[in-house]
């Protein structure tokens, strides 16, 4: 969820995060983090009236409190939900750094942006304001120094569409790498006879037209599998599975053509164990 500059809502909507998508569109500043403690506290107990487990709703408001009289930090922030149940505290680390700007009178909101497990630090909160500036600095330096490292484009929707934007790009240098050297082969074959130079261009473009269909529906398999892939993260690893599952997928309903004649076209888009096509 805050893999950008700006946290994604769009699942969201409808929740009382949502009244917040302006202010972070303009470039109020924000940042992520677990709720500490969750274990000691009201989360998850059962309540009394209802007997449902006390967990909130991703996109619930939560209410910061200060807590300067704690006995084990003096920084400390309590983490409520629905004014009533604490479900414990933000990280020590965070709390060090913002309980200063938070007496200072500093604005900070916060929602959950995930309900948990029912397990300790498995709820997450999104916390809102000027309070949050200093993790928002720290979060916007570490996207500047990724794009700068990067090879991927700069505004990629995430690593994995940055992945098979690359591929994409190989994909049509290696045709027409491949459709040049097809025609010089063509020619070179054909002998002199004009006829002859035509006929054997025109099927080695079909052949090349085939195999660049079936790259095309491959790189299309691969987006998809992308997309619906866990995008956080710590699930990075999977994302990048499902990419690497579609590109050697065995089913493919668009084969190549491979001509007798043509050795060099009929490897240029086959499976990963083949010989590389031209260009690469």
């Amino acid at each position: 969820m805050t893999d950008g500059a700006i946290p994604n809502l769009s699942t969201l909507a409808g929740t009382d995060i949502a009244i917040e998508q302006a202010s972070l569109a303009k470039g109020e500043a924000w940042f992520e983090c677990q709720i500490a403690g969750l274990q000691f506290h009201s989360y998850d107990v059962v309540d009394d009236l209802t007997g449902a487990r006390l967990r909130p709703e991703a996109g619930d408001r939560l209410h910061l409190v200060r807590e300067p009289t704690n006995p084990y930090d003096s920084n400390a922030i309590e983490v409520w939900w629905k004014n009533s149940c604490r479900l414990g505290h933000l990280p020590r680390p965070v709390a060090a750094e913002i309980a200063p700007l938070i007496d200072a009178e500093a604005p900070a909101r916060a929602y959950a942006v995930s309900g948990g497990t029912g397990r300790a630090w498995s709820v997450r909160a999104l916390v809102i304001g000027a309070a949050a500036a200093p993790f928002h600095k720290k979060h916007l330096d570490r996207l500047r120094s990724e794009q700068q490292e990067s090879p991927m484009p700069v505004n990629a929707p995430s690593f994995v569409d940055g992945l098979v934007a690359l591929d994409a790009s190989q994909t049509r240098k290696r045709l027409a790498a491949a459709l040049a050297e097809a025609r010089l082969h063509a020619q070179w074959t054909a002998g002199q006879s004009g006829d002859g130079i035509a006929e054997a261009i025109r099927h080695v473009d079909s052949v090349l037209l085939e195999s660049a269909r079936w790259a095309i529906k491959r790189l299309d398999d691969a987006l998809l599998a992308s997309r619906s892939a866990p995008a956080r993260q710590e699930t990075l690893a999977e994302a990048h599975a499902a990419v690497v599952a579609a590109l050697d997928r065995d089913d493919d309903p668009i084969t190549p053509v491979r001509p007798s004649r043509s050795g060099f076209v009929s490897g240029a888009f086959g499976r990963r164990s083949e010989a590389p096509p031209p260009g690469c």
